[in-house]
């Protein structure tokens, strides 16, 4: 995914403004830097026309709206470059998306277990809410976060792309691919520095030669962690994984070797951070969790007698 400013705008006019993407494809071709594009006015935008002089397409007041809105707003940057400006647009969706499902859960979407709630004795209405609401969130965020961290590596360079669109090589899933010349790098991305047991490393490793002996390169990669942190993945990789060093990203080596920057961590965790700060200001993610338990709290106790009166009712 090449981060360039005719991308970038694209994405945001479809994605943010709700834009046809054939429209938004003519108008981000005609913008050769952020700042021009937020700059640009109403005039400018309806007078796009093709080289023999025909307007391109005709916007309504509702499309003129939108995209005047995203251009005043703050989602763009003209500061920043296209893949930091992608960055911190995938990280507003992210946590904007995370506190919405947490603002929206109901009890009946708890999908509270009688069985485990009564073996973990959580016997009464704050107990059971606090572990559900706290297991529903955690869930979800992490079924999110994959996602999310592919997001930003295939924005983190201009030489990385989606490897789901390439053939696989001999049934083996990768996830990114870069390719510099004709020399293609092929990467499994793995969340942390735990997430493999042996048999899955001895399938890496045959995966691994087979893309070498076609005179590519390929990796394991570790979006966090450092190689000298005892975990088991690693005691694994130092048995079964021949080579293991050179054959392994981790944790910051991942992040530089996708964007060319060997300090590109440090920038992606600033705008994460400030992406954080914008949006939940002093608070975090477990005061959202913790006002929704107070809510349900509430709810729980105007519907219920106990938590058995409300246990009985899930069989």
């Amino acid at each position: 995914m090449a981060a360039t400013v005719q991308e970038l705008i694209e994405f945001c006019l479809v994605e943010l403004a709700k834009i046809q993407k054939n429209k938004a494809k003519i108008i981000s071709a005609h913008f050769g830097t952020i700042q021009s594009f937020k700059d640009a006015n109403e005039d400018a935008l309806l007078n796009i026309r093709f080289i023999n002089g025909e307007r391109a397409f005709n916007l309504t007041h509702n499309e003129l709206d939108r995209i005047k809105a995203l251009r005043q707003g703050t989602i763009l940057d003209g500061d920043l470059v296209p893949s930091q400006n992608f960055t911190k647009i995938f990280a507003e969706i992210f946590l904007d998306t995370q506190i919405k499902s947490i603002r929206q859960l109901a009890i009946e979407g708890l999908n509270c277990n009688p069985i485990l709630a009564t073996a973990l004795k959580l016997d009464n209405p704050t107990k059971l809410l606090q572990y559900s609401v706290y297991q529903s969130a955690s869930r979800s965020i992490v079924t999110s976060f994959g996602f999310f961290v592919q997001k930003l590596l295939l924005c983190s360079g201009e030489h990385i792309y989606d490897a789901k669109n390439e053939m696989s090589l001999h049934d083996t899933k990768w996830d990114l691919i870069k390719k510099l010349g004709e020399i293609k790098s092929w990467i499994e991305v793995k969340s942390g520095p735990n997430d493999l047991n042996k048999t899955q490393i001895i399938s890496y490793q045959k995966a691994i030669e087979l893309v070498e002996q076609q005179g590519d390169k390929a990796y394991i990669g570790e979006t966090y962690g450092t190689r000298d942190l005892e975990t088991i993945t690693h005691s694994l990789y130092k048995q079964y994984l021949a080579n293991w060093k050179e054959r392994t990203l981790i944790g910051r080596e991942l992040w530089a070797f996708v964007s060319d920057d060997q300090e590109y961590h440090e920038k992606l965790m600033a705008i994460l951070r400030g992406v954080a700060q914008s949006i939940l200001h002093e608070r975090s993610i477990i005061d959202e969790i913790e006002l929704k338990i107070e809510e349900l709290l509430t709810d729980f106790n105007n519907r219920y007698t106990s938590v058995d009166n409300f246990i009985d009712t899930l069989w």
